[in-house]
């Protein structure tokens, strides 16, 4: 059996057990351990970034990336000037489960079956399913990493996926704290377990993006197993600053015992992956339809 053949067979079979948004774990990982680039030897093929399945062009295109300064593509525009366009539905969802994926916390939204936040981009509707947090952050900038990143992710109807990046950076010049961030990071402090939330106004478009703001868009995969590629990936090109006592809570939280890999070095992210020719484009936040910050409200938990 060819290399390719070999590669095609290993990948439907991992595909078709473990095909959802942020890939369910045929055998134990750890981000440690993927540093030394074994994921794709635990049973994930399409992380070595390797010809694969027709159905996933591209797996060369893997993420996280090192966007260069002036991208070669930079200069057209990814969007036929449409732009990203941010709507949420009676401003935002009002109940969301926040949850230990086994590598870091996550804000779920699909779980509750809200689907009030929606991107369009390219003339398709994706709808936000949950957000989450790397420390440091995964794409870097110009061969510098940010110190967080947050990863909003979504999915449209024909199962095809966009992730929306906004890098977060420490300051002590910071007056007031992001409120959106704020209150999710005392969330995930005062819960440290799975948890429902009801009468919440959970907006992460309103807390982190507006109108006009630039961003980098490429093509990519997801960042864990089983690094499904043909990824629609926006990341901001301007980070959200957050108070050093936000990034702090959240750094003791993956060196706690709820967060804690034992070898993952109090740190959720993959390597920089080759960019191996990807046009890289810019575009820009062209409309939002919302009112109102990113959270509010006194919440009601339930386990």
């Amino acid at each position: 059996m060819g290399l390719f053949a070999m590669l095609a067979a290993i990948a439907a079979v991992a595909l078709a057990e473990h095909g959802n948004l942020r890939g369910a774990a045929a055998q134990p990982w750890d981000y440690a351990n993927f540093h030394v680039g074994d994921w794709q030897k635990k049973g994930y093929p399409l992380c070595a970034g390797l010809p694969a399945l027709p159905e996933h062009p591209h797996n060369e295109w893997q993420s996280p990336i090192d966007i260069p300064p002036r991208p070669d593509g930079a200069k057209a525009r990814a969007d036929d000037g449409e732009g990203l366009q941010l709507s949420a539905e009676g401003e935002g969802c009002h109940r969301v489960r926040m949850e230990h994926n086994g590598h870091t916390w996550e804000a779920n939204f699909a779980a509750l079956g809200c689907t009030s936040l929606v991107a369009t981009w390219k003339g398709k509707n994706y709808t936000m399913q949950e957000l989450h947090f790397h420390v440091e952050s995964e794409n870097m900038l110009g061969g510098h990493h940010q110190d967080m990143e947050v990863h909003m992710v979504h999915q449209a109807d024909d199962g095809s996926q966009l992730v929306i990046a906004q890098f977060l950076a420490r300051s002590q010049a910071v007056d007031e704290e992001n409120p959106f961030l704020n209150e999710t990071f005392r969330l995930f402090e005062q819960t440290y377990r799975d948890v429902e939330l009801s009468g919440m106004l959970m907006n992460p478009y309103a807390g982190l993006l507006r109108a006009g703001e630039e961003f980098y868009s490429f093509l990519g995969s997801l960042t864990t197993p089983p690094c499904t590629s043909g990824l629609e990936w926006i990341v901001m090109r301007e980070p959200t600053w957050i108070s050093p006592g936000d990034m702090d809570s959240f750094e003791e939280y993956l060196m706690s015992p709820a967060g804690y890999q034992a070898d993952s070095y109090g740190r959720d992210d993959r390597p920089v992956q080759p960019l191996n020719g990807r046009p890289i484009a810019l575009g820009s936040i062209s409309a939002t339809n919302f009112l109102g910050g990113g959270t509010s409200g006194a919440p009601a938990l339930s386990p």
